[in-house]
């Protein structure tokens, strides 16, 4: 979801249906707040709109944040998936193909010739 569309549900302080990422939660809930406190006279429209400004500025790290650890944790899958075949690879057939093979699974690089 993006952030106008976050924006727009927080000042009606309605939660969209749609399941939300926890940076979108946050967001959300925290700009909730933030116009609360304007209705409410606790801060003014200059001083709501830096917040909104900082709180923007925060999700997109978190968001970034959030995207980067998701393609480590694939990346990291993918890796241990590749071990795990070239070990068993390796376990059925004691070859030296099969031993390079695992060793690049491991290390990601080829063995040289020679």
């Amino acid at each position: 979801m993006r952030e106008e569309e976050i924006k727009r549900y927080a000042y009606w302080g309605v939660m969209p249906e749609q399941p939300l990422q926890s940076p979108e939660r946050c967001l959300w809930y925290a700009l909730r707040e933030l116009y609360q406190g304007y209705r409410a006279g606790t801060m003014t429209a200059e001083q709501g709109m830096a917040a909104g400004d900082r709180l923007k500025r925060q999700y997109r790290l978190d968001r970034e944040r959030l995207l980067f650890a998701d393609r480590v944790l694939r990346h990291n899958a993918g890796m241990w998936q590749a071990i795990e075949y070239a070990a068993r690879m390796y376990r059925e057939r004691r070859t030296v193909e099969a031993a390079d093979a695992f060793v690049e699974a491991v290390y990601g690089c080829r063995m040289k010739e020679g």
